[in-house]
């Protein structure tokens, strides 16, 4: 088996000949280590439940910066494949609603439509879905009530500082954004991409599928669930209105290209509507000593592109497996989990960057809603017969 090239001079150290760490455990058996997983995103339930999983015993804590997400989750088929593992593939296919069909709001024809073997994106509601998960592992995972506020590295693992200046050691702490702990310890760049979401008002008739329109820099989409359905509005525009919730500017922004659309963001409370501005480009390294990064900054997801949420789950489930089986030096383990999701997100890219996804891009659309775009093409590939859904079926291997 060949190095990846994606392996740093690090990583390579830590690769023999036959492409395996060299201190990984012989007799498959599980590593013991204590790892602290900082956030409260599905990325942080889905990392400590594979954890869990694994045998590590893992704890869970909260963070002191939030970030606000929309009701609604779509999950890709990688991610849903996993969640096999956690006992909680059939609720989510049972309580979600299948994305089937994709629509312009320009047009009352759908863009495609197959039906497929298996559910290859569902829809479900964050908070089910968080509730679900408690359910599952509340009773098996430690949970600490007060904030993590900062988190120093040492020789033998990291030191945790919660809140009320009480401290603990763990051999490895898991953070699901780069905020919790900036300090320029992620290197992450800032960029213009805002993002509006809102649960639809029940004064407009509601979309019954996924829909979306494209503007230059700009994209309105919804996103259907059982008995709801969560709108969106993504923008790239250096400048916003001096007041980003100001719900009449955003609903005249929309009406032309889709009245049901800016009817909708017109009658909703202001006090529902959910803004936020983020940043667009990945971090600069996955790991810094025994500090790992899961969730959307790694691979540079934004709300709406269908795939965050898979790539989240798959980033626990990487992680779990390099903790309990990889390397047994902490910081090995969490460079080689690093180089596979780098080698998992190179694939991607080298996916969608293909003729086939961009056939479908207007080539007036801007950078990162270019990106969406594609990103979406990806997600609801089973929608088009041109395109090859073989990626969708390579699930990380391990565990």
């Amino acid at each position: 088996m060949s190095v990846p090239s994606s392996l740093s001079e690090a990583e390579i150290d830590s690769v023999d000949e036959d492409g395996a760490t060299s201190d990984t455990t012989a007799d498959g058996s599980s590593h013991d280590r204590q790892v602290l997983v900082v956030g409260d995103d599905l990325a942080a339930l889905a990392t400590v439940g594979f954890l869990d999983q694994a045998g590590l015993a893992p704890v869970l804590a909260d963070s002191s910066h939030r970030r606000q997400t929309s009701s609604i989750v779509p999950i890709w088929r990688p991610g849903l494949e996993l969640l096999k593992q956690v006992g909680l593939y059939r609720p989510v296919i049972a309580a979600g609603t299948s994305l089937d069909e994709l629509r312009s709001f320009e047009s009352s024809q759908p863009l495609a439509r197959t039906t497929p073997s298996r559910p290859s994106l569902v829809a479900v509601d964050r908070d089910w879905l968080v509730s679900m998960f408690h359910r599952r592992f509340d009773d098996r995972i430690h949970m600490i009530d007060e904030s993590v506020v900062s988190a120093s590295s040492v020789e033998s693992g990291v030191i945790a500082t919660f809140e009320h200046d009480v401290t603990e050691q763990f051999d490895a702490v898991v953070v699901t954004d780069p905020a919790t702990f900036s300090q320029g310890r992620w290197s992450e760049q800032s960029s213009s991409v805002h993002w509006w979401s809102f649960d639809w008002p029940s004064s407009v008739p509601e979309p019954d599928t996924a829909q979306e329109v494209w503007t230059p820099s700009s994209v309105a989409l919804t996103v259907p669930s059982e008995g709801s359905v969560c709108g969106m509005l993504v923008s790239e525009r250096q400048r916003v209105a001096i007041t980003p919730l100001a719900s009449d500017r955003l609903a005249a922004q929309f009406r032309s290209r889709c009245s049901s659309f800016g009817d909708a963001i017109a009658e909703v409370d202001k006090s529902a509507l959910v803004y936020r501005q983020f940043p667009h480009s990945g971090p600069a390294t996955l790991c810094v000593d025994n500090i790992a990064l899961v969730g959307p900054a790694v691979h540079s997801s934004i709300p709406g592109d269908c795939l965050g949420p898979a790539l989240s789950i798959e980033d626990g489930w990487v992680l779990a497996d390099t903790l309990a089986y990889g390397p047994l030096s902490h910081r090995k383990a969490l460079q080689e989990y690093a180089a596979r999701r780098r080698q998992r997100l190179a694939r991607i890219y080298e996916t969608i960057t293909d003729d086939v996804f961009t056939a479908r891009v207007d080539s007036d659309l801007s950078g990162a809603i270019r990106q969406l775009c594609v990103r979406r093409t990806l997600a609801f590939g089973h929608l088009f017969e041109t395109i090859d859904t073989g990626l969708v079926e390579n699930i990380p291997e391990r565990l």
